[in-house]
């Protein structure tokens, strides 16, 4: 291949010189692509067009060219990314704005961004640890979360509804199917056909093969070669699926602005805005106490008041780090009691700072104001004196009132 004779002459050109003389400088260790190039960093390169060919060389996942134009940020589409610490008001301040005529929401969360083995998990993995094993395991992880989201087999679906016939408690000794009754299919116009595409730019080639790690019981087992790159070819490529795949559901509903509320947007708001670089990020808060008696009740949060302080406590405190990356001008923030008293106000900030226009739709939104200082009702006065306590940092920083009376 074309390939692999450029590489073997910039192999032994690293070690003897373009004119056939050792190279003492790249005796012993420097050979090309030793190690991954991140970020954009190649100060280990000699300068001069042998590296530059080196580096493009270095960049490529795949045979499969990039469109580069992809990341004219002139084709992203627009996105509002709402987040939180869940059960803080995400959910129906998405609701709210999805009525809005220029904007799209879809009634679920997507997920395929943020959920483990998704888009901001492969950006942050592949380019810092690369090894053959671990690009076939990362690829096989992102392409089976996307498959699994994309739709369901008839199957599948036949057995989840066996399983939620039953009527299981939330917290049941046996989880529900995985990803149950999501498809992305019917929602997002291109999601399958880009699942191809995505898989032919990252992977150079399969092969039959297994290692002793690979997953038991394959029957006529394939790996996956991907080379290395950096993170912004990495970020490319995933441009690639995520922009045409959005652009596509603003199009089918003739929309200008995707709005939507992943659970933890706000752990992976620097990824999501490199991922969409017009994308706006929207924070809400709500009383930290409302918050932890609201995790409670949830399947996938701790069920015990003092480890649910905890799980609020390092959310938090991750945003508050994760916050400090962003621009100013890039990020938004509002509560829940202030969307709840105060709608109109609120949600003109919000659509000023999406870039929205004012509507009056999005008021036609049910919002209540039972569950404000639901801890106080919940809580016995003994656990309201242990939250305050525990809580008390994020109480006073996001100025709400520590009294529990």
């Amino acid at each position: 291949m074309e390939y692999n004779r450029i590489l073997d002459v910039n192999v032994r050109q690293s070690l003897t010189g373009p004119d056939g003389s050792k190279d003492q400088s790249n005796s012993g260790v420097s050979l090309p692509g030793a190690t991954p190039i991140l970020g954009g960093r190649h100060e280990q390169l000699s300068e001069g067009p042998r590296s530059a060919g080196r580096l493009r060389e270095r960049r490529s996942l795949s045979s499969h060219p990039v469109d580069r134009k992809i990341d004219d940020i002139s084709l992203c589409p627009k996105v509002l990314f709402i987040g939180g610490t869940g059960r803080c008001g995400t959910s129906i301040t998405r609701s709210a704005l999805g009525r809005h005529p220029k904007v799209a929401a879809l009634p679920f969360e997507y997920r395929f961004l943020v959920d483990p083995d998704g888009f901001v998990d492969f950006l942050r993995c592949y380019s810092t640890g690369w090894s053959p094993y671990i690009a076939d395991r990362r690829i096989k992880r992102l392409e089976h979360l996307l498959r699994r989201l994309s739709g369901q087999t008839a199957l599948s679906r036949f057995a989840g509804t066996i399983l939620r016939s039953f009527g299981l408690p939330q917290r049941s000794v046996l989880t529900p199917q995985q990803y149950d009754q999501w498809s992305l299919n019917d929602s997002l116009p291109q999601f399958s056909s880009q699942i191809d595409q995505l898989l032919e730019r990252l992977v150079s080639f399969s092969y039959s093969a297994s290692w002793i790690g690979s997953a038991s019981f394959q029957y006529r087992p394939r790996m996956h070669h991907a080379r290395p790159a950096d993170q912004d070819h990495v970020l490319s490529v995933l441009r690639e699926f995520s922009w045409p795949v959005i652009q596509g559901l603003l199009k089918q509903r003739s929309r200008d602005v995707y709005v939507e509320d992943n659970t933890w947007n706000s752990l992976c708001a620097s990824e999501l805005l490199m991922l969409f670089p017009t994308g706006k990020y929207l924070h809400v808060y709500r009383d930290p106490r409302d918050v932890v008696v609201s995790l409670l009740t949830q399947r996938w949060c701790p069920s015990n008041l003092l480890q649910a302080c905890q799980y609020y406590t390092d959310l938090m405190r991750q945003w508050f780090e994760v916050r400090k990356t962003l621009d100013s001008a890039d990020f938004f923030e509002i509560t829940m009691e202030d969307l709840v008293r105060r709608p109109s106000q609120v949600l003109s900030q919000v659509c000023n700072f999406a870039d929205l226009p004012f509507h009056e739709d999005i008021l036609g939104e049910q919002l209540s104001a039972s569950s404000i200082g639901r801890w106080r009702r919940d809580l016995t006065s003994d656990q309201q004196s242990e939250v305050n306590d525990r809580l008390a940092y994020f109480v006073e920083e996001l100025g709400y009132n520590r009294g529990n009376s």
